[in-house]
């Protein structure tokens, strides 16, 4: 398996002394020649995608899945972050070189990555996920399936490409979407324009934008008081499922019955 799982020193302080946490930039850096890798400091546990373009293939979402894995076996209160090591781009979205010799392939990628998308949705712990380079594409849907998004301000934008090349989103995304954003966002986004970190905030696409990693860190900090909620995990999850049941409707694991959706409960 091409990832790995890293756990930073933690000092045993007072309740009464902050804890300290290790700068996000030698977080990243952890990361050299893995694809993908899982980082623990303290509370926060990083999901740091190193991929070139960070596009999703069979391969890679399966070690992106054994990743998820080792994340929801850590015990206490957690807070994911999920980050791109570059700082051009967070993810063009699916990899379609992947059905070169293969063309069946491209037909299964839209479920394929919507496996991904789908767990980290319904992760019984709060998420975030770091724009800190371009998301565009499938590499947007799977930030949006995070709790809260961050998007480094400047050259970096935000866009649903695949309008640009003629292709079609398929049902499960535009329900995920409608259930993610407000009305006039997707107004916006149908279209295939690119939005930068600014406009993104303007349309409530993310919570915050930030110009260094100073600035992240900060905002980081400030979201992370959620992971204590980690306590009601069962309740955490039954609650995201009941706010997705209308897109899970239309997911092709339901279809399959690998998943049992229920009628929403009270």
């Amino acid at each position: 398996m091409n990832s790995s799982m890293e756990k930073m020193p933690q000092t045993q302080t007072p309740q009464s002394q902050p804890i300290f946490y290790t700068p996000v930039k030698d977080i990243v850096e952890k990361i050299k020649e893995n694809e993908v890798g899982v980082i623990r400091d303290n509370e926060l546990v990083y999901l740091v995608m190193n991929r070139p373009d960070n596009n999703f293939n069979p391969e890679y979402v399966e070690k992106l899945h054994k990743c998820l894995d080792e994340i929801e076996m850590i015990e206490g209160p957690k807070f994911m972050v999920t980050i791109g090591k570059s700082t051009r781009l967070f993810s063009s979205g699916m990899d379609i070189s992947s059905g070169k010799d293969d063309p069946s392939i491209i037909s299964k990628l839209p479920g394929i990555l919507q496996t991904v998308i789908q767990r980290i949705h319904l992760l019984p712990f709060p998420t975030l996920c770091v724009f800190n380079g371009s998301a565009l594409a499938g590499g947007l849907f799977f930030g949006l399936a995070h709790d809260y998004v961050l998007m480094r301000n400047g050259k970096t934008y935000i866009s649903m490409a695949e309008l640009i090349y003629g292709v079609t989103i398929p049902i499960y995304f535009t329900a995920f979407i409608q259930q993610q954003l407000a009305p006039y966002a997707i107004r916006k986004l149908k279209y295939g324009k690119r939005f930068n970190a600014k406009d993104a905030l303007n349309l409530n696409i993310v919570e915050n934008i930030f110009d260094d990693y100073e600035q992240l860190e900060t905002q980081i900090k400030e979201l992370k008081g959620s992971a204590n909620l980690c306590k009601y995990k069962q309740q955490i999850k039954q609650t995201k499922l009941n706010l997705s049941y209308i897109s899970l409707q239309h997911s092709p694991e339901v279809q399959r019955q690998t998943i049992k959706l229920e009628q929403p409960k009270l």
